[in-house]
């Protein structure tokens, strides 16, 4: 007697993706938020609420703590002989400060050039972004096992900023060239018997617009054979050609 053969199945699956570099996760579910200066330019991405910051009272400035808080500022670098004098009713206050790299206003300030850990945001100088209040590990990078389990919040967080920092970079830039490729991930899978036999993944390289072209003039072109092959048939193909050079002939008048 002959045994009844199960079918074999195919499974395909395509995943695009705006790079090629790989996502990490470092093990972090903590939210980020991303601030921005007002003329839009990102500025800030911290693991609280600026409101949450400490306040200082003299100037209402928020005070992040490098020590206690994982964060990622974009500004212009502190300039050690350009220092801001501001005097208060109790004395004079020295600000070493940095600019927006947009549109130059000052956004933070510290009160030593070098080793300072200790960062002052000025007063309403970032907002926060509208397109995402807060991003979480789990949202950005794909999950991967990790290898010690000992790995302190603090640093994963600053690894995950630094990423996500180089992320944001890479994508102003690419949008600024608007020429960013696309990785198409094709992973195929046999199933015979209801047993994986076989698993193919390849990846194939393409731009988007070429990709989105290509598709739209196949489309066009099966679409005019489908019409030209029901035209001929009903022979309305020939009767235009045929009213087109009555029309030719018409045009001419022999005198």
């Amino acid at each position: 007697m002959s045994k009844d053969h199960k079918p074999r199945v195919r499974k395909r699956a395509t995943h695009i993706v705006t790079d090629s570099r790989p996502r990490h996760n470092y093990g972090s579910e903590k939210p980020l938020f991303v601030y921005s200066c007002i003329c839009g330019q990102m500025s800030l991405i911290i693991d609280c609420l600026v409101e949450k910051l400490p306040r200082r009272p003299r100037d209402d400035a928020r005070v992040i703590d490098g020590s206690k808080r994982a964060h990622k500022t974009t500004a212009t670098a502190v300039n050690p002989l350009t220092p801001i004098y501001i005097r208060w009713p109790n004395g004079i206050e020295k600000q070493f400060r940095r600019y927006c790299k947009s549109c130059g206003l000052p956004i933070f300030y510290r009160h030593s050039a070098e080793n300072s850990t200790t960062e002052f945001i000025i007063k309403n100088a970032l907002k926060l972004q509208d397109d995402q209040a807060a991003l979480s590990a789990s949202m950005l990078c794909p999950k991967r096992p990790t290898a010690a389990k000992h790995i302190d919040e603090s640093s994963a967080n600053a690894r995950l900023l630094e990423a996500l920092a180089a992320e944001a970079a890479a994508l102003q830039q690419s949008e600024a060239s608007n020429n960013a490729p696309l990785r198409r991930s094709v992973q195929q899978q046999e199933t015979t018997q209801g047993i994986d036999t076989a698993v193919t993944v390849s990846t194939i390289e393409d731009e988007e617009e070429e990709a989105e072209a290509k598709e739209i003039a196949d489309s066009y072109a099966a679409n005019a054979r489908v019409i030209e092959q029901e035209m001929i048939r009903r022979g309305i193909i020939k009767r235009r050609l045929v009213d087109e050079v009555n029309r030719f002939t018409q045009s001419y008048t022999i005198f």
